[in-house]
């Protein structure tokens, strides 16, 4: 009877399948509270058995079952089913708080260190790092300050120096250069470009002027030149054209209604039955013709 109901138990508290809670069942914590209960269960069983045999008896060797075959003394009931459940409280308090009954000695933290906030442990005070089980001082080189963390070297350079090694250096900035936002570095002033180390004013042609682009480039024409090496030289709009934006590509277009012969715009005569395509500089068919040469002619199915 023992066995079936531990069985019970056994079933209900720890499911065939996985579950997000089959990590909590499967702690040693949920096991002993398991093997409690089972033990609990095989000592009620015990109990039950040594009752029966008792109860009909009593102290004097007399009988004490009444006519219904119940025992005249149901105080003993109760007092197994009290010890029932104090055992099984008692074993639940006890699986549940392992650590309370095998607390291990504090971790002893060392000179210079605080344990930590949350969790067990320690770390190093501001201004000392971790060395094995000690906090040895950090070595704060000149022209730095700490900085409260676990890990790299603790400390960083202030605003105009740069770390080396284990010292911070004096950002050297050369003439028409400026200290970057970072404070480890240096960029040149407006005309200027970094060449070896140092600031070389730009030299812009004529007809160009400044501009914020990098890779070197640095100036760009005018609106109606166009960029040749080192010179801006000028555009030669043909009839019927318009400049292009951008550097790159035809300098420039030809209007509606006009095709890009590559010297000028030449006029665009359209056949019967077609129209301007979408760009408007040449043309196509319109249904069910298709094009065929310089004509559009009707398709045959």
């Amino acid at each position: 009877m023992a066995t079936g109901k531990a069985d019970f138990v056994h079933k209900q508290l720890v499911p065939k399948q996985a579950s997000p809670r089959g990590i909590f069942r499967k702690s040693f914590a949920f096991r002993s509270v398991v093997r409690r209960v089972e033990s609990v269960l095989a000592r009620r069983s015990m109990w039950r058995r040594l009752g029966r045999r008792l109860s009909h008896v009593d102290l004097a060797g007399r009988a004490t079952v009444n006519h219904s075959g119940r025992s005249t003394y149901p105080i003993q009931r109760r007092l197994y089913s009290a010890a029932f459940v104090s055992a099984v409280i008692v074993s639940l308090v006890v699986a549940f708080t392992p650590n309370a009954l095998a607390q291990t000695a504090p971790e002893e933290i060392p000179e210079n260190a605080s344990a930590m906030q949350f969790g067990s442990g320690w770390t190093c005070d501001m201004g000392f790092r971790t060395d094995g089980d000690a906090c040895v001082e950090i070595d704060l080189p000149e022209n730095a300050f700490l900085r409260d963390t676990r890990y790299g070297r603790g400390w960083e350079c202030d605003h105009g120096f740069r770390a080396t090694e284990d010292a911070c250096i004096a950002v050297a900035v050369p003439e028409n250069a400026f200290l970057n936002y970072s404070g480890t570095s240096w960029e040149c002033s407006r005309g200027f470009v970094a060449r070896s180390g140092m600031c070389t004013k730009i030299n812009v042609p004529e007809n160009a002027y400044l501009t914020e682009r990098s890779g070197g480039r640095d100036w760009a024409c005018e609106r109606g030149y166009r960029r040749r090496g080192q010179t801006c030289i000028f555009i030669d709009l043909p009839e019927h054209a318009f400049l292009a934006d951008g550097d790159f590509g035809p300098p420039w277009k030809c209007e509606r209604g006009f095709s890009n012969t590559g010297e000028s715009c030449q006029r665009i005569d359209l056949p019967a039955n077609a129209h301007l395509d979408y760009s408007g500089n040449n043309w196509q068919c319109g249904r069910p013709f298709r094009r065929l040469g310089d004509a559009c002619v009707q398709s045959i199915n």
